[in-house]
């Protein structure tokens, strides 16, 4: 950064005014950006309440081993029973189309 050229009293008079308002500018973006650093972040005492309204309520957060263990296995059951009903429905459109090209010309025949 080159420094300015200052010839009288009034380019220093309106360089302190310029450089005071980018101070008072400065000032007012680091004010607000302080205010939103407190709104987003909690003191140590408040974070255990913050997590606990935060976190879903679902039986995958509970502090019961047995609780987790079956919600997961729930899920895992959900997930697989919809996972084969897919692969069951193409299962049976293959086997009725091999069925139909294999048998229907020998009921055909009859």
């Amino acid at each position: 950064m080159e420094s300015p050229k200052i010839n009288n009293l009034d380019d220093l008079t309106e360089l302190l005014t310029n450089q005071e308002k980018r101070i008072d500018d400065l000032e007012q973006a680091n004010a607000e950006l302080v205010s939103e650093v407190k709104k987003r972040f909690v003191s140590k005492a408040e974070l255990p309440e913050t997590i606990s309204n935060n976190i879903p309520k679902s039986g995958l957060f509970s502090p019961s081993f047995l609780k987790r263990a079956f919600f997961v296995w729930g899920y895992h059951f959900i997930a697989q029973l919809l996972i084969n009903i897919v692969l069951g429905i193409i299962y049976l459109i293959v086997f009725v189309l091999i069925l139909k090209n294999a048998l229907l010309p020998w009921f055909l025949k009859l």
